[in-house]
């Protein structure tokens, strides 16, 4: 778990400026609770991206599942924030056909989330983002950003911004409970 022994001391004022300066910037950049919003099931681009231990993880790894891809940064305050609850759903309905796949979109993920993600205990899948990755989702215009698959491989929800668990148990259980569309023979 991460160590937040440095939060009980008193700063000094230059570091409470840098954090003040950071605090700052995370709120412009992160954006606040919004509404998820329901679209028009179309195909979710497929792709493949390097996870924290650099193995090729594909979206088609996971088909027949209902996905939950969030889209974060390490320096994002409301991103760390939804990480619990991210892995509490990824933890309660992984065995019914569930998975969260994280994707960092930091500079240089390589270098800063390997090391966060095994300090914050995370064990659902987290990529490694890149431009690609986010023309092929975008836009991403704030951060956390989250978009819902369902089984059959088709966005059903995105949205800018945290979101209760409710909301999440809510539409993550309502595209469990659909039946699949079986092809014509």
């Amino acid at each position: 778990m991460m160590n937040w022994l440095f939060l009980s001391r008193r700063p000094s004022r230059g570091a409470a400026l840098a954090i003040t300066v950071l605090a700052v910037i995370a709120a412009i950049s992160c954006q606040p609770l919004q509404p998820g919003s329901e679209v028009k099931p179309v195909p979710a681009p497929n792709f493949t991206l390097p996870d924290i231990d650099g193995r090729a993880v594909s979206l088609s790894d996971h088909k027949g599942k209902v996905v939950l891809i969030d889209f974060w940064a390490t320096w994002c305050i409301p991103c760390r924030m939804e990480m619990p609850m991210l892995q509490a759903l990824h933890n309660e309905f992984r065995e019914k056909g569930f998975e969260v796949i994280g994707i960092s979109v930091d500079e240089n993920p390589s270098k800063v989330v390997p090391s966060f993600i095994k300090d914050v205990g995370l064990n659902y899948t987290n990529l490694l983002g890149n431009e690609e990755i986010a023309r092929l989702y975008g836009p991403i215009e704030g951060i956390p950003t989250f978009v819902l698959i369902d089984r059959e491989g088709k966005i059903r929800r995105r949205g800018t911004g945290g979101r209760p668990r409710e909301a999440f148990e809510k539409w993550i259980m309502e595209l469990l409970q659909e039946t699949p569309k079986r092809p014509d023979v």
